[in-house]
């Protein structure tokens, strides 16, 4: 199965893993940190898309970014479209839409370095006609990221 195949998931199977919530994140007090990491409990048949390296949204000043979601209006079927970036900070990166763009239930979903399996930001707050989403390529993200995975896959090797 390619990255960009369609996921209908009445033919497919779901598949158990770990999941790690960033222990930063804080609803009540901020939408900073809203990230979670997914360790699939087996090895998945296509190569996961990689995280951008910290900095790569102020480096490339990206125009675009492919956003891929399984929400609405195409409920459970994995779709993409490109936004176009109008903005960034520290933590967001601001998009409206391109040949389309995010809406309900695409929560979680990578935004896409075009022509790339990069990811810089998780598609967050939006209200289908523009999206402010989480940057994902800073040096906090890389080592919750690398921080969760460890400790899952060390769990799991302990438990051997």
């Amino acid at each position: 199965m390619a990255f960009a195949d369609v996921w209908d998931p009445a033919k497919d199977n779901i598949y158990p893993g770990t999941v790690r919530i960033d222990p930063a994140y804080n609803r009540a007090r901020s939408k900073l940190h809203d990230l979670a990491v997914i360790v699939p409990a087996w090895q998945p048949p296509a190569r996961p898309a990689q995280l951008a390296a910290p900095g790569t949204i102020d480096r490339v000043r990206p125009k675009y970014a492919v956003t891929v979601g399984y929400g609405d209006p195409n409920r459970g079927h994995r779709r993409y479209a490109t936004e176009r970036v109008v903005s960034w900070n520290a933590n967001w990166l601001r998009l409206v839409p391109g040949s389309g763009n995010s809406c309900g239930g695409d929560s979680g979903g990578a935004d896409l370095l075009p022509g790339t399996d990069t990811v810089i930001a998780l598609t967050d707050l939006g209200s289908c006609t523009k999206d402010q989403d989480t940057r994902v390529d800073n040096a906090a993200v890389a080592r919750f990221v690398n921080s969760a995975t460890r400790l899952v896959l060390r769990s799991r090797a302990a438990s051997r």
